[in-house]
């Protein structure tokens, strides 16, 4: 059952986040954009080790700041 989709909106965006170490992926930061305001989801792993965890947040704000500019 899927309780929720992503509409394709020109400004959403869906980015995977690399390991240095073996290139596999270990999470991934999503933007959406609705009614005039973006949000973000941020996908890992539960098991993923808490620093990591750390770096996807951080990833998030980069993202943000880095390809849609600051607010």
């Amino acid at each position: 059952m899927v309780t929720h989709f992503l509409l394709h909106h020109p400004l959403s965006s869906n980015k995977q986040v690399y390991s240095i170490k073996g290139g596999r992926s270990i999470g991934r930061v999503i933007r959406q954009w609705r009614e005039g305001k973006d949000m973000f989801h941020i996908a890992f792993p539960l098991d993923l080790h808490v620093l990591l965890k750390l770096l996807l947040l951080n990833a998030a704000v980069l993202i943000d700041f880095l390809y849609f500019g600051s607010h």
